[in-house]
């Protein structure tokens, strides 16, 4: 499925047409969301990024089961990362019956809900009024109250003081990677990009929907720090995927957003069993990396271009 009705030798994509997704809006992710009631949390929107024709990818950094990864510029901005998707329609159900991750949506849907939620935090901080939620949630129910709190409709104000068990949020989150938006990329720009890396990319898609992310740098991963970011996204009411070290970068920063799962917007993969003790096992994992050496993994190389950017002149728009 072609993402719009734009002629596939363009090389940024960025009709006005209205998207076939439920978790994007073509509205520029400038300044704070537009809204920030409950219906905002339950249905989340990823603005679009503000300039996409200004992308000029520079390194192909790598790629995974679910897609692959650039270091980008954006006029004088950056390093930034462009994430590029594949898939551009949800995945069929295996045997018919059990979901497939969809990345792209899950991703979508994190970065509009941490776009509502940190503009809530800064709120908070300007006011010196902390949103204030159950700092130990065990069910799907208390995550989905936990997050319910950064919303206009929370039920917890002024004229409303938190019931028992309730407890302020601090002020400062810990570092997060920050989600500037979606953008659609030529596939010719994207595959010309990845094979001077020396990666062959199909001919399947015209187009790529990217997500264009702050760039993390450094790894000198902080046992403490991830595990504090963990129950950060645990007390929001998010669901954790199994640690995976390699998506951790920084002191303890996760840079992909495929492993966490919000208990709303339609996103499948919440573990509900799993949930209650995910910390837990977190913990466990973490400690058992940090015996043999996670606090002080060295910066490791990034595989791709040192060749400056990459010039959408030299794209054989007929295909590659």
């Amino acid at each position: 499925m072609s993402f719009c009705s734009v002629k596939p030798s363009t090389i940024i994509i960025s009709s006005p047409a209205p998207t076939p997704f439920p978790f994007v809006s073509r509205d520029p992710k400038t300044g704070e969301p537009p809204r920030s009631d409950w219906e905002a949390f339950e249905h989340p929107r990823l603005r679009r990024f503000p300039d996409p024709d200004s992308i000029k990818l520079r390194r192909f950094l790598g790629r995974g089961t679910q897609g692959f990864v650039f270091e980008a510029k954006v006029g004088d901005k950056g390093p930034l990362t462009v994430k590029c998707f594949p898939e551009d329609e949800r995945p069929a159900r295996v045997a018919g019956k059990y979901e497939v991750i969809w990345s792209l949506e899950r991703e979508c849907i994190n970065g509009a809900l941490f776009d509502l939620i940190i503009a809530r935090l800064r709120r908070a901080k300007e006011t010196g009024k902390p949103v204030h939620v159950l700092p130990h949630p065990k069910t799907r129910q208390e995550a989905t109250l936990n997050l319910k709190a950064f919303s206009d409709n929370t039920p917890i104000g002024a004229k409303h003081p938190p019931p028992p068990g309730f407890s302020p949020l601090p002020l400062d989150p810990p570092e997060l990677k920050a989600c500037l938006g979606w953008a659609e990329l030529s596939g010719d720009y994207i595959r010309y990009a990845a094979k001077r890396a020396g990666y062959g990319i199909g001919e399947g898609n015209a187009t790529f929907f990217c997500i264009v992310y702050d760039f993390i740098e450094g790894r000198e991963l902080s046992s403490q720090q991830i595990l504090e970011t963990s129950t950060f996204f645990h007390t929001l009411g998010f669901h954790l995927e199994p640690f995976n070290p390699d998506n951790w970068w920084g002191r303890g920063v996760l840079i992909d957003y495929g492993d966490i799962v919000p208990p709303v917007g339609g996103c499948w993969g919440f573990n509900e069993r799993a949930y209650p003790r995910q910390l837990e096992w977190a913990e466990e994992k973490v400690y058992k990396l940090e015996r043999t050496g996670i606090g002080g993994v060295e910066k490791e190389k990034l595989r791709g271009l040192d060749r400056g950017e990459i010039n959408r002149g030299s794209v054989n728009h007929g295909g590659s």
